[in-house]
């Protein structure tokens, strides 16, 4: 259920818990280029090798911006941000880093301990079986990507 703003008027103090998946970054950049070849093929993979020409991030799958420790950095600072206007002190947020093969495993924990709800479909593994093939230059694209990209990850706070 959805928790509105009049439901959490009630309460002096709220918890906010928020779940980021964990994920190395290397890992989650080569997995992000499988899935470029897997789903659109030597076309994808050419597409991704024209937008690094351009230090371009990918629209769906090889993009920084959707890599986690980004993603978590961007969410801090809007936090910082927002919290006198809508929060104060009053609230606390938890923030959590979890290994992203475990979201299961984490909520059964978390639900053990705190009631925290448990999801459905967290249990199975979509993308778990699927081939292990890459684009032909992946050693290439990913050093471009690299290029573009990785320093990017020093500047994150």
């Amino acid at each position: 259920l959805p928790i509105t703003k009049n439901y959490t008027q009630f309460y002096p103090t709220r918890s906010f818990l928020h779940m980021f998946p964990f994920r190395n970054y290397d890992e989650w950049a080569i997995s992000a280029l499988h899935q470029i070849s897997y789903r659109d093929g030597e076309d994808g993979c050419r597409e991704m090798d024209g937008l690094l020409d351009q230090c371009l991030p990918h629209s769906y799958e090889l993009n920084f911006g959707r890599y986690t420790k980004s993603i978590l950095a961007d969410f801090i600072e809007l936090s910082k941000r927002l919290r006198p206007k809508i929060g104060g002190n009053n609230d606390h947020h938890i923030l959590l880093l979890y290994n992203y093969q475990y979201l299961n495993k984490t909520l059964m924990v978390l639900n053990d301990a705190w009631g925290v709800p448990l999801l459905p479909g967290t249990e199975t593994k979509v993308n778990s079986v699927r081939p292990d093939e890459s684009c032909k230059d992946e050693e290439r694209l990913m050093k471009k990507f690299h290029d573009c990209f990785s320093d990017k990850l020093v500047e994150l706070h």
